[in-house]
């Protein structure tokens, strides 16, 4: 297959946060966006019931999304999901939510960096 037909191979800097908060709403065929954003709030509880997210914490995650406030609902989903105190964690970019987690599960031992850059 000719290299032309390929694609362009250019290296994109995933968005941050904002970027994906404040873009536009993913279409019924992606796959991509804010959930906490782009989700139904009555579609946001059962699955966290289902993930054992507290029931407390369910309520605090929906209050703040029904106030626009996305990250930070982001940020205390992270906070129950893996038992650290609330209110410790900041989250700005997916990227950062992932690595966070990585580092939780690894018993808080920093992991190599991919090489993918957390800006925008």
């Amino acid at each position: 297959m000719p290299v032309q037909t390929l694609g362009r191979r250019k290296s994109y800097t995933p968005y941050s946060c904002m970027k994906i908060i404040t873009s536009n709403t993913p279409g019924s065929e992606d796959s991509h966006g804010c959930p906490f954003k782009h989700w139904d709030p009555d579609t946001i509880a059962p699955r966290f019931r289902k993930y054992g997210v507290p029931q407390v914490a369910i309520n605090e995650i929906l209050g703040l999304v029904r106030d626009h406030h996305y990250q930070i609902a982001c940020a205390r989903y992270f906070e129950a999901t893996h038992n650290v105190p609330s209110e410790t964690v900041s989250i700005n970019h997916p990227n950062e939510y992932f690595q966070k987690s990585r580092e939780f599960y690894n018993n808080g031992k920093k992991m190599p960096s991919s090489g993918v850059s957390a800006s925008v």
